[in-house]
């Protein structure tokens, strides 16, 4: 043997490889369905969560749903008719074992559109909320992100109180 076992555990290599692994393992959608859409890339998980809501809001609550190219903007038309354009941001839980909550980025306010969904993904599965982009330019939770257009939140779905539940709308 080149490398008995019990001095490979004292390798560099080794040291980083278990870090990691410990880390994965403080991950709350290991073991649970949501890992598959976990462990793709953000812009894949982007792309699915578009999909999953677009299913939810036509099948489950009768909407109409189009988006323009790239899937930029969402079009919404309620069964009464009402319409609203908006974009979408999802998020998983951030930190070790979910502790910090949800972050929501890239979220542009010089752009014309009127609401946000917001969408939650936690292991046991999803939330959708809502806000209009004039209350979200107003909340004080929001932080500046790449200039004074974008902005993010960060934090848990009940610290936001302009955000409200589909049924909402």
């Amino acid at each position: 043997m080149d490398i008995d076992i019990k001095k490979i555990t004292n390798y560099d290599a080794y040291s980083e490889a278990k870090l990691k692994h410990e880390a994965k393992l403080k991950n709350p959608y290991v073991k649970t369905k949501l890992e598959t859409i976990y462990g793709l890339s953000g812009p894949s998980k982007s792309s699915v969560m578009k999909k999953i809501l677009q299913e939810y809001l036509s099948d489950k609550k009768g909407m109409a749903v189009k988006w323009t190219a790239w899937r930029k903007y969402i079009y919404i038309t309620l069964p009464n008719g009402k319409e609203y354009k908006g974009v979408v941001k999802s998020s998983f839980l951030w930190g070790d074992n979910g502790e910090n909550g949800m972050r929501w980025q890239q979220i542009r306010t010089n752009e014309e559109y009127g609401i946000i969904i917001f969408v939650a993904i936690f292991p046991k599965g999803v939330k959708f909320r809502y806000a209009s982009l004039e209350d979200f330019k107003i909340d004080d939770h929001r932080q500046i992100q790449h200039g004074k257009e974008t902005s993010m939140i960060h934090g848990s779905l009940d610290d936001f109180e302009f955000m409200k539940t589909l049924d909402e709308l």
